[in-house]
């Protein structure tokens, strides 16, 4: 009996030392881009589905230092809590722009590393909010290194993750959400628009459902590119597409295309039928 206490008071703390480590920094390869999973999706705050709690994460441009700088931040927004954290990288086709970390709020902020790619993480001090800030948020910026590329060729975009922990130093009981927006500042000369995003606002939400459904049963007409009103990256504009849109806005469901490349994500030259 005393062997079973021994292992039942032994595991607990394994479990609060692992949850309390991640205060440090989200493990890399966990901002949900395209395929990657999220702390959700890995099996670690995994007590709700992504994005089903109050509140959002935003990502987004603030700023531009320069022509070449684009200062980035994600915040978080009525997500219930008392310890945040999140995790952002940025993705570019063809390896194009040559996108490179800049800067960042070192207090706050960390730079890691898997392989190749950067990733942008909070550190022990940026998992607490000031009293005088009371939104959650970090800040960090790219630099483009290319800038004779033409404009054809889709933007670099960013990708966040990021948890509202409940702070019982567990990982159960916390909220998990994401966002992405296409990178906006620098010397990107590139097309912004992406399947699903009918409306061009840089969002997927609800209107862009009712403007596919339109499409669809109301003979409304395509957009251009076309590509934009095929979220699941079929090659025809059928009813599928208005479920997918309605799954990727409500349920959590996949990123348009199902997020498995980028060249798909953004337009893939498919043939509208």
């Amino acid at each position: 009996m005393k062997f079973i206490w021994l292992f039942l008071v032994l595991a607990i703390a394994l479990h609060v030392a692992w949850a309390l480590a991640h205060e440090a920094s989200a493990p890399p390869g966990h901002a949900g881009a395209l395929g990657q999973p999220t702390c959700a999706a890995s099996g670690c705050h995994d007590s709700y589905p992504v994005n089903s709690g109050p509140g959002a994460l935003r990502v987004g441009p603030i700023g531009m230092p320069d022509l070449r700088t684009t200062v980035i931040e994600v915040r978080f927004e009525g997500a219930p809590g008392s310890r945040w954290g999140f995790q952002a990288t940025q993705r570019a086709p063809y390896q194009a722009y040559h996108m490179q970390p800049a800067w960042m709020d070192s207090t706050r902020v960390q730079l890691q590393a898997l392989g190749d790619t950067a990733y942008f993480s909070h550190t022990q001090t940026g998992v607490s909010v000031a009293p005088l800030d009371s939104v959650p948020r970090w800040r960090f910026a790219y630099t483009v290194g290319d800038s004779s590329l033409i404009a054809d060729i889709p933007c670099p975009w960013v990708f966040a993750a990021g948890v509202a922990a409940d702070g019982d130093g567990t990982p159960a009981g916390d909220y998990v959400y994401t966002n992405q927006e296409p990178f906006y500042g620098g010397l990107c000369l590139c097309r912004w628009y992406s399947p699903g995003d009918l409306n061009f606002d840089w969002q997927i939400r609800s209107g862009d459902i009712i403007l596919l459904v339109a499409v669809v049963f109301k003979g409304a007409p395509l957009p251009e590119p076309c590509d934009i009103a095929d979220p699941d990256c079929s090659g025809a504009i059928t009813s599928t597409d208005i479920i997918y849109l309605v799954n990727t806005v409500f349920k959590g469901g996949h990123w348009p295309c199902g997020g498995d490349t980028y060249s798909k994500l953004l337009f893939s030259d498919l043939y509208c039928q």
